[in-house]
Formats: C-alpha cells, structure tokens, sequence
C-alpha cells in the first residue's frame, strides 16, 4: 500500500488477489480500479469478451503504453532464491 500511494496514476488490480487487494485499499487508494472479472485474468476468452462489451475500444491508453510493475518476485524465483540462499 506505500508503495502504491507513491503513484498519481490509475491503478488497476488484476489477477487472482485483484479484488482481496482492492477491498483492502480502495479507500486509501482513490485512484485504484478493480478489473472487470472478465479481464482480471489473462486469456483470449478475456480479450474476446472485452472487445465484445467494448471496453478495449474505450481504453485510456493503447496496449503498446502499458506496463507492468511487479512488487515481488514470483512464487519460482522466491524459491530458487531460497534454495539458492540455503546452498541446496
């Protein structure tokens, strides 16, 4: 959440935790935005559906300007660190 108040722009959660995150920050968060359930997950059954209801076409950026900034590695490589870490 600190590091997220830093960032004056929309925030969109995504993913399997989008809406436990959003809950948990919307009101310290005004700028966040929870992602339709149907483009919380990345799949082309997502992309069809938005392009469908036409969320893509109404989009504040193109998808060339977005970008991703991960808080923390992933599952994997938090492993293989500690692995790594514990010399096995």
């Amino acid at each position: 959440e600190t590091i997220l108040r830093a960032y004056q722009e929309p925030i969109c959660f995504v993913g399997d935790g989008a809406a436990l995150c959003y809950d948990a920050m919307r009101l310290s968060l005004p700028q966040a935005e929870l992602a339709g359930a149907h483009l919380r997950y990345p799949r082309a059954s997502g992309v069809a559906e938005a392009v469908r209801q036409g969320d893509l076409a109404q989009a504040a950026c193109s998808a060339a300007q977005l970008s991703v900034s991960y808080l923390r590695l992933s599952q994997a490589e938090r492993e293989r660190k500690q692995r790594e870490e514990n010399g096995t």
